[in-house]
């Protein structure tokens, strides 16, 4: 604690970043003093708001010895209220004062990487650990900041060069696993958390790593007891109870898992998407059991949790849709041929969501000719710029300049040379490009277009019961959803007539039900020599991001033909909106 010798005499008026009430005269050292023990005191206990009332009273007068750190207090406050220009001016006035303190340019890090300037951020902890190696919180901090830029290899360094002991050492081997695991290395993950839970046994968040590492490994009991242990020390997660019942649920312990959901929906700090999650795995519970009439209810209250979200589109890309299919005819393309490009490696895997577009792409991935690179927004975000700008009274889309299209069509090829740059075809799965066909065709009029579909009911059902991240807010009521349907059914109609090139359709029951003509026919319209491994899409490694990941890694089935029957009698507005 600072003494009244080591403060200055002067008399001074209390700078303006002092709180105006404060804005008197200190009279003597004693004052300086009582004031900087006062804002120690307050910050010790808590009370953040006096203490930086207190610590701007004192910081004018303070000498240059006592400046850094009082400057440091303040900053890492004021950053933790996420007052980030404040901070930044007070964190800088501490490394200014006394650069040679690892914990100045540690915390200065973490101002950097909240306000998203990761480069900077990097260099600030790297600046700390060379003042300091034996640094753990600097370690950890730009360790946690390598896995989030993805530089993994560089994090497991870090963690292993830091020697550490005790609660620091529990935290590094945590972020060690974490590293591990995005690196593919599981056995070396677990060991870290296991490790890390040694040294600290009521370490929640490794017990919570582990506990997912072993549930992607199938090892159901052993998740089972990471996350009740982690349960143990805080059992108020509402996500980790849910990810329990998740793995409850696998052996067959639907009762145990229900209460797990409950018990999470009670949660305080349930969020608005495990509220979401939550009724989710309540409804496939239920269904599990049969009791169809439960499991609609809370398939609607996650629905209802996912428009507060989104909200109910009134649009959502209905609009412009129509307009497209009247503004596209045959005509629009007897001049393309001299401004598109020739190749025929993409292929664009198009239709509605939930109607075996991501099967479809698995299988063509297991083709050695063939890589499928997801859902790509690329050809979307030009279009509509495109699209915006003739509605604006710009370019219309016939008029584009051919040196435009030509940059365009090369950029795509570009990108999807990010993804592969050796593989024959790449697939492009973003399933509302059914949307953009006639840009598509532009582009490309000798590209290879797939078309899934499946029945309408089936489809929209599994929509409604699969809420998605963004985009889909047509989804949150059977009104949008089926108008939105309807539209979707009369533009495929319309590209019919007026493409110049062959649409190949993918029915999703016969695929399912007969899967190898379907899949030899697709792979002859691809011009693709048949290949066996396309028959067992489950045993594909490859990374899948969509809401129909989990199916796609299993073996074909037929079950979720008639899925939707189940519910009929609930559906009568569904039905009506696609029939009207």
């Amino acid at each position: 604690m600072p003494t009244t010798r080591q403060l200055t005499s002067t008399k001074v008026l209390i700078s303006m970043d002092a709180p105006t009430s404060q804005n008197r005269l200190l009279d003597t050292p004693l004052d300086m003093a009582n004031a900087l023990e006062k804002a120690l005191i307050c910050h010790e206990q808590g009370d953040l708001h006096q203490a930086v009332d207190l610590y701007r009273e004192a910081f004018p007068f303070l000498p240059l010895s006592q400046r850094g750190r009082v400057a440091y207090l303040l900053g890492t406050i004021l950053l933790r209220h996420a007052d980030y220009q404040e901070s930044e001016k007070y964190l800088r006035t501490a490394i200014e004062v006394n650069p040679s303190v690892a914990d100045y340019h540690r915390a200065y890090g973490l101002l950097l990487e909240e306000t998203n300037r990761t480069d900077d951020a990097s260099l600030a902890y790297q600046r700390a650990l060379s003042l300091d190696p034996t640094n753990h919180s600097s370690a950890l901090s730009y360790a946690n900041l390598l896995i989030d830029k993805g530089q993994y290899d560089d994090a497991i360094s870090i963690c292993r060069q830091a020697e550490t002991t005790g609660e620091d050492q529990a935290r590094l081997l945590n972020t060690l696993g974490v590293a591990c695991k995005r690196t593919n290395q599981i056995e070396k993950a677990i060991k870290a958390f296991s490790q890390a839970i040694s040294l600290n046994p009521f370490y929640a968040a490794a017990y919570i790593n582990r506990a997912t590492v072993r549930k992607a490994q199938s090892r159901w009991c052993a998740a089972i007891n990471d996350f009740r242990a982690a349960l143990s020390i805080d059992p108020d997660n509402a996500n980790v109870r849910l990810q329990l019942a998740v793995c409850l649920k696998k052996p067959g312990r639907i009762e145990d898992a229900i209460t797990e959901c409950h018990l999470a929906l009670k949660a305080s700090q349930c969020q608005v998407t495990d509220f979401r999650t939550g009724h989710l795995m309540l409804a496939s519970l239920y269904e599990q059991k049969a009791d169809y009439a439960r499991a609609f209810r809370h398939y609607s209250i996650a629905r209802e949790y996912h428009q507060k979200d989104e909200g109910i589109s009134h649009d959502n890309g209905y609009t412009y849709i129509r307009w497209i299919r009247s503004r596209i005819t045959r005509s629009f393309f007897s001049s393309h041929g001299s401004t598109a490009h020739p190749t025929r490696r993409p292929i664009f895997v198009v239709g509605m969501p939930r109607s075996g577009t991501s099967l479809v792409e698995q299988m063509l991935d297991c083709h050695p000719l063939v890589h499928g690179a997801g859902e790509l927004g690329w050809i979307s975000e030009k279009t509509d710029l495109l699209v915006q700008q003739e509605r604006n009274g710009g370019t219309r889309l016939e008029d584009i300049p051919e040196n435009q299209v030509k940059a365009i069509a090369n950029g795509y090829l570009n990108y999807l040379d990010t993804f592969d740059n050796k593989a024959k075809h790449v697939v492009d799965k973003n399933c509302h490009n059914f949307a953009y066909l006639w840009f598509i065709v532009k582009l490309f009029p000798k590209a290879t277009i797939i078309h899934c579909r499946r029945n309408p009911m089936a489809t929209c059902w599994s929509i409604f019961t699969n809420p998605f991240e963004n985009g889909h807010g047509y989804a949150n009521s059977f009104l949008m959803l089926g108008r939105y349907y309807s539209e979707y059914l009369k533009v495929m109609k319309h590209w019919e007539t007026v493409l110049p090139l062959k649409i190949h359709h993918v029915d999703y029951e016969s695929l399912v039900r007969e899967p190898e003509p379907v899949i030899r026919g697709l792979l002859t319209h691809c011009s693709l020599p048949f290949h066996s491994e396309c028959l067992t899409p489950h045993l594909n490694k490859r990374e899948i991001k969509t809401a129909s990941a989990e199916q796609v890694r299993k073996p074909i089935y037929t079950t979720r033909i008639s899925h939707w029957r189940n519910y009929k009698k609930f559906l009568t507005d569904l039905e009506k909106a696609l029939n009207s």
